[in-house]
């Protein structure tokens, strides 16, 4: 293991909440539209585990608030999504790329 970074491997359990792994792994500040972190159910979202349709059984997204999760984005803001929502652009660094 890399120092000061964190291994999946190393969570047992659930949590509430989600950080997008991708953010850390430059040092280049991300985009307005990138989720930095979301209702989800383990401490970590990577992205390459994701379904690509976001919507099927497999899905770790959490969505606890009236079939939304809440999403804080890379300029802030906090918005509740509906899966059909969340594009696979949202998890990268750059604008939409």
């Amino acid at each position: 293991m890399v120092p000061h970074t964190w291994a999946q491997e190393m969570v047992v359990g659930k949590c509430t909440y989600g950080y997008n792994n991708q953010v850390g792994l430059d040092r280049r500040r991300p985009a307005v539209d990138t989720i930095m972190v979301m209702d989800y159910s383990h401490w970590a979202i990577d992205r390459d585990e994701l379904s690509p349709e976001f919507n099927d059984d497999d899905s770790d997204i959490a969505l606890r608030h009236s079939g939304r999760a809440n999403a804080l984005f890379g300029d802030g803001s906090v918005r509740a999504l509906a899966l059909e929502e969340i594009r696979d652009g949202m998890w990268t660094l750059g604008p939409a790329d």
